[in-house]
């Protein structure tokens, strides 16, 4: 589930910033493998919890139930929120600036390291991995304010579409943050 959701987060905003109708649904459809196998787990811990199960164990399986549930929010952000924001900057014709796509590549890279170092954690149940997770909060804020800050900037820029563009590329930081929320209460099960 978690390789899944990598994948898609990884592959979610070059095809938000450039892709075409048939990239985004493609994109769209990427998140039923994460519904699949979200369904699969859920029903997997459903049935262990029926159990005789210790306190650890009840915890354990509890741990991994939110962890499924946030890996499937993440899924659910790319196909519900960041594939219709593609389809609206398909629909306005609307071109991202290089400028703006290098402040939104910045921000979605660190994104995909929360997820990946999450995952990581996880799996290895490793405090210090999930440790660098929640601390990236921090630069997460940073990028965020930066990134606010830059596009109220280029709000008042001489292009046409400007209000569109600026509605479209805030959507994008906030899905992306939304995301990086997601991967850090993954982090918190495991610290």
């Amino acid at each position: 589930l978690g390789a899944a959701v990598l994948r898609v987060t990884r592959n979610s905003l070059k095809t938000v910033i450039h892709g075409s109708r048939l990239e985004l649904d493609e994109l769209c459809k990427a998140d039923s493998e994460i519904d699949e196998l979200h369904g699969a787990i859920i029903n997997y811990l459903g049935s262990l919890s029926q159990q005789n199960l210790d306190d650890r164990q009840s915890g354990q399986l509890h741990r991994y139930l939110s962890a499924a549930n946030y890996f499937e929010s993440i899924g659910d952000m790319v196909e519900t929120n960041l594939v219709v924001a593609g389809r609206h900057r398909c629909d306005a014709n609307l071109r991202i600036s290089p400028a703006t796509e290098e402040m939104l590549v910045e921000f979605h890279d660190e994104v995909c390291r929360g997820v990946d170092h999450a995952i990581r954690s996880l799996v290895e149940n490793d405090a210090a991995i999930a440790a660098e997770v929640t601390g990236a909060k921090l630069r997460i804020s940073e990028l965020g304010d930066r990134a606010d800050e830059y596009l109220s900037r280029r709000l008042v820029a001489g292009e046409p579409n400007r209000l569109t563009a600026f509605r479209l590329e805030s959507e994008i930081i906030e899905y992306l943050k939304r995301m990086f929320y997601f991967a850090k209460r993954i982090a918190k099960l495991v610290e």
